[in-house]
């Protein structure tokens, strides 16, 4: 179906910065440009940037968009190299523009501003749940807009069922695992195929590992009290180390 991108802040027509937008672009960006361009300049001295992303929008749909980067004082070819670099970090197509002393890519059409949206996504800076977003092509804006308020809240509350849903099943989880423990003071995984620990109230002289079990912890008997023999069946398959603590033990495999 065919898309539109419309500004979902309802800021009046004309032109749109955003100071704000350029702290975040300095924030999250900055450093990563500051290795980048220490790697690729080889002077001493790195270029002076600042960069700047700003839109239009005519009776609530984005007409155009540009990010750029400002160098100032700097030779053509620099810009040609800071070009080059834009190009391989945003997978797009930049131009320099020796006037204004910038690197810029523009999107005046609705291919090309998807394409800064998703490049600028990527690399970490969300642009389009915060500023506009692409839409489903509708007849006017304001059905264009409602459409988009509706799937924003239904996504919003599946998100939130599937957290919650993920959150009771991890509890369930710990509350079992918490649980697992036999009558002696030993815990066991969920699936009872792992020996995990002897709580801190174990407190025997010999221990029968149940069948079945596949692997025993390493430290598993560590806090034992006194010297402990511990029988294990053929089902074991692992056994961590070491077993015992300062007290010592020993394992006899049985028949």
């Amino acid at each position: 179906m065919e898309k539109m991108i419309i500004d979902i802040l309802g800021q009046p027509d004309g032109l749109q910065n955003s100071e704000e937008k350029d702290a975040v672009l300095h924030e999250r960006f900055d450093h990563r440009l500051d290795v980048m361009f220490t790697q690729e300049w080889i002077y001493n001295k790195k270029p002076e940037i600042n960069s700047h992303f700003y839109y239009s929008v005519e009776n609530g749909l984005v007409t155009s968009m540009t990010y750029e980067f400002r160098m100032h004082q700097e030779k053509e070819d620099d810009l040609n190299n800071l070009c080059i670099i834009c190009a391989v970090f945003f997978d797009l197509y930049f131009r320099t523009d020796k006037e204004t002393e910038r690197v810029y890519f523009h999107a005046d059409n609705i291919y090309d501003m998807a394409c800064l949206i998703q490049s600028l996504n990527v690399k970490g800076f969300d642009i389009g749940g915060s500023l506009f977003a692409v839409v489903d092509k509708e007849p006017n804006i304001e059905e264009a807009f409602i459409k988009w308020k509706r799937q924003e809240k239904k996504n919003y509350q599946e998100l939130m069922a599937a957290t919650a849903e993920e959150e009771e099943c991890m509890d369930e989880e710990v509350e079992a695992f918490i649980n697992n423990i036999d009558a002696f003071g030993v815990r066991y995984s969920l699936d009872g195929k792992h020996l995990v620990c002897a709580t801190i109230d174990f407190n025997e002289l010999e221990y029968c590992v149940p069948d079945g079990v596949e692997e025993i912890c390493g430290m598993a008997f560590f806090g034992s009290k006194h010297f402990l023999h511990v029988s294990i069946p053929r089902s074991v398959k692992r056994i961590g180390h070491p077993i015992f603590g300062e007290t010592g033990g020993e394992l006899v495999i049985r028949t």
